[in-house]
């Protein structure tokens, strides 16, 4: 075997790995002549293209941990420009100087750079895709003890990709690798012993497994490394391989996180999020959700925006949390999918859209959310967005009460049938035995079909269901429980009472509750009679992205002699936002000549 092929494990690999250096304008040994420059999607450049003559810039510092160094810069994009092809080019190149012969320990291996190649090829970043070179890249090191290559080899022989699957494999290189110090591999083999998948399994050595793990990674996270302060946290938080702890899980998320570890401040996030181990405090989750979005853990914007949307830690923000959404929906993930629907279904913090509400319902569907299901029949049992379509929308409902969606089953009730009442009934019991298990969701949209009418479950048990969300601070839960002593359903009337919970959730920046203080202001009810201040309310929920508050504003406008000017404005600027019941409105309008054209100059102003 030649030193090219010892180097690098195959004459083809050696032919390959010519075509890359040449890019650069220093070899770390003689090469053969390139036939083509590899390209980021496995294409080549023909010689004496722009593309293969010209290549990137040579290294500034040629030497194995100069090249190391530069490339891991600008693999991740730190101090640089990130650059992922140029970065694997440095990586090979480095390769080359990897074996070093010493008179006194002989030849000596530094692998770094192969593993790091190898792992690019199997994630195609900078290079095209080819776990079957990366495989072959990874035998040496891994032959050799390298834990790294022994866990990255074990996740291929795992998963099939660029070897045959073999699990039996995947566990030895995984155990192997452990006994390196790799608590990763580790914790997959813990997975693969737990689900007793490889012939020497055995379920119950699990929490041994485990319990090593963390060993490992205590020893790495003294030592000051970021991630295994992460991994450790995940197995006290988790109880794996530990006794739960969850304070201590959040101490070593924070030190992570501190160290800008994206992943940590999103899970330190979700335990103040949600107060576990830690005070709950939505105001820092909020903060460390967006720590974990700026170092790159995209995933910290799915619980971010829930923050926007409900003004819990941060102010409402309804723009905000469609801006936060949608790259993940783009991204093809269900939840942001479901949620990014809903508020185009809304026209809450974006023009009501109920065609784009449609098509994110079916793919949020598609995607596995089950949620879908329920909003998507609701659109074509009204024919909004969609052809109107009542077979469609009780398959639907069907799919989604299989499900076990409590709210399905009130549909169904409500198309008709021998069974309604039964459903009806069966739909309202499973939301108040969830908001009686601690869910605020389905208190809230109980007390929403109860006190609108439209419930046949007691009042007062509803009330009971919703206190407890709202004592605890859930603005929504406030706002309709305000509804309740607005309305005297499930306790005695009281306006005042229903005014100090609109209050509490408009200072909170609810919206719902901003239109509700608004309207009580305009009738004098529960409070002093203040047009100025409901306009107020009304026009701060409007800039928070509620759509309907420009509906109110409309109507307040439409009752005033001298309004219908100012009246036009804000229904016609409610209208370009989707909703299409202020255009009616807007249409209905008794307009002189000089009123409309006073209507139209508002609305220029309103940014309409």
């Amino acid at each position: 075997m030649n030193s090219l092929t010892r180097r690098h494990g195959t004459a083809a690999l050696a032919l390959w790995a010519a075509a890359t250096l040449s890019a650069c304008a220093t070899a770390p040994a003689p090469q053969p002549t390139p036939a083509a420059l590899p390209a980021a999607d496995g294409s080549a450049a023909s010689p004496g293209s722009a593309a293969a003559d010209a290549g990137p810039p040579a290294p500034e510092d040629t030497s194995r941990e100069g090249l190391l160094a530069q490339a891991a810069a600008l693999e991740t994009g730190t101090g640089v420009a990130q650059d992922e092809r140029r970065a694997f080019l440095l990586y090979y190149q480095a390769m080359g100087l990897e074996r070093t012969f010493t008179p006194r320990r002989g030849w000596r291996s530094d692998y770094r750079a192969r593993i790091a190649v190898a792992r690019m090829l199997i994630d195609g970043r900078g290079v095209g895709k080819d776990p079957a070179q990366a495989a072959n890249l990874l035998k040496l090191p891994a032959d050799e003890g390298n834990a790294l290559a022994r866990f990255e080899l074990g996740k291929l022989y795992e998963k099939g990709e660029g070897v045959p699957r073999d699990i039996d494999r995947a566990a030895a290189l995984y155990r192997a690798a452990g006994s390196g110090g790799s608590a990763a591999a580790l914790m997959n083999l813990a997975r693969l012993n737990q689900g007793g998948e490889f012939a020497e399994a055995d379920p119950q050595a699990t929490g041994s497994i485990l319990g090593d793990a963390a060993s490992a990674l205590e020893a790495r996270a003294r030592a000051g490394e970021p991630s295994a302060s992460r991994q450790l946290g995940l197995l006290y938080e988790q109880g794996r391989g530990v006794p739960q702890d969850l304070a201590r899980a959040a101490q070593l998320y924070q030190v992570a996180a501190d160290a800008g570890d994206g992943n940590a401040a999103y899970r330190l996030g979700q335990l103040h999020d949600q107060g576990q181990g830690v005070a709950a405090d939505p105001a820092k989750a909020a903060a460390l959700y967006q720590k974990a979005i700026d170092a790159g853990y995209a995933n910290a914007a799915g619980p971010l925006s829930m923050l926007y949307e409900q003004g819990r830690g941060v102010p409402q923000d309804l723009a905000r949390a469609v801006a936060l959404l949608t790259p993940m929906a783009q991204g093809g993930n269900a939840a942001a999918q479901f949620r990014l629907a809903r508020l185009y279904d809304r026209g809450a913090g974006v023009p009501a859209d109920p065609q784009e509400a449609a098509r994110l319902y079916q793919a949020a569907l598609d995607g596995g959310d089950v949620r879908g299901a329920l909003w998507l029949g609701r659109l074509y049992n009204a024919g909004r967005g969609v052809p109107r379509d009542q077979a469609r929308a009780r398959s639907l409902f069907e799919q989604a009460a299989a499900d076990g969606d409590a709210n399905a089953k009130l549909e169904l009730a409500r198309l008709g049938g021998g069974d309604a009442g039964q459903l009806q009934q069966e739909g309202e019991a499973a939301l108040l035995a969830n908001a009686q298990a601690g869910n605020a969701r389905p208190a809230i949209q109980l007390a929403r079909l109860v006190f609108g009418g439209n419930g046949v479950t007691p009042p007062e048990q509803v009330v009971a269901a919703l206190r407890p969300f709202a004592d605890q601070g859930d603005l929504t839960a406030k706002v309709e429980l305000g509804r309740a002593y607005e309305l005297g359903r499930g306790v005695a009337r009281d306006p005042a009472q229903a005014a100090a919970l609109y209050k509490a959730a408009a200072d909170g920046g609810d919206t719902g509750g901003m239109i509700r203080l608004a309207n009580l202001h305009a009738r004098g009810v529960g409070v002093a009679k203040d047009e100025a201040a409901a306009i107020a309310l009304l026009k701060q929920a409007g800039e928070r992205g509620d759509v309907y508050a420009y509906v109110r504003l409309g109507d307040l406008h439409a009752d005033r002699p001298d309004g219908k000017a100012e009246a036009f404005a804000w229904y016609s600027l409610a209208a370009r936002k989707g909703n299409a019941e202020a255009g009616r409105s807007a249409a209905a309008l008794t307009l002189t000549p000089a009123e409309r054209t006073q209507g139209e100059s508002l609305l220029r102003g309103l940014g309409g």
